[in-house]
């Protein structure tokens, strides 16, 4: 009996040891994940703003206005295992459209115009490209571009064949709307007005 007891403790005795090492492994990626003993970034001082927009095209005669009004705010804080490892904590954004109209990607999106052809639709970009720092600048040593509005035009006939079908074109850039033009003019399509409200000069404290 007393041999018995023996083993007993011997036994979880073992199993405590192999246990320490995996417990603290896994309390080690529960730190890493929530970020606990990492610094907040500094906190925007604007945290929510309004971006109004306006799309009009024409195709076979018809004028098609796409306008809404995209709203952002700031979410808080979370993790990010960024390049190679480097765990710090970055700001959160969210954004939705204010019609409430249905999205299909990551941020709020719009099919204008889907034919036999072409599918083109209007991607609002990241909310932290219109309420967050200019993309060039650097924060926790990682330099980092958001998503900016851009407009997609799928070719289906390429993609029919197999072949890359799409590009974008960032609504931002000046020589991209330009190209744009171009592409929609190939399928019969006329760009009459793109209105975009500009990011705000947010500061952060």
């Amino acid at each position: 009996m007393k041999k018995k007891k023996i083993m007993k403790w011997i036994m979880i005795l073992m199993l405590t040891i192999l246990a320490i090492p995996i417990l603290g492994i896994i309390l080690f990626l529960v730190v890493l994940h929530t970020g606990i003993f990492l610094t907040n970034p500094p906190r925007p001082e604007i945290t929510y703003a309004e971006f109004p927009f306006r799309i009009e095209i024409e195709y076979n005669g018809e004028r098609l206005v796409f306008e809404d009004t995209l709203i952002c705010e700031f979410s808080g804080f979370g993790t990010s295992g960024g390049i190679g490892g480097n765990w710090r904590r970055y700001r959160q954004w969210t954004s939705r459209f204010e019609s409430g109209r249905e999205y299909n990607t990551v941020w709020p999106s719009i099919t204008m115009l889907e034919t036999d052809y072409v599918l083109v639709s209007f991607d609002s970009g990241e909310p932290a490209f219109y309420m967050d720092r200019p993309w060039q600048e650097v924060e926790h040593g990682i330099p980092w571009s958001p998503m900016k509005p851009s407009i997609y035009v799928d070719d289906l006939a390429e993609r029919a064949r197999g072949e890359f079908s799409f590009a974008f074109y960032d609504l931002s850039w000046y020589p991209d709307k330009e190209r744009l033009v171009e592409s929609l003019e190939n399928f019969g399509i006329e760009v009459i007005s793109i209105e975009i409200t500009p990011p705000i000069e947010n500061t952060f404290q």
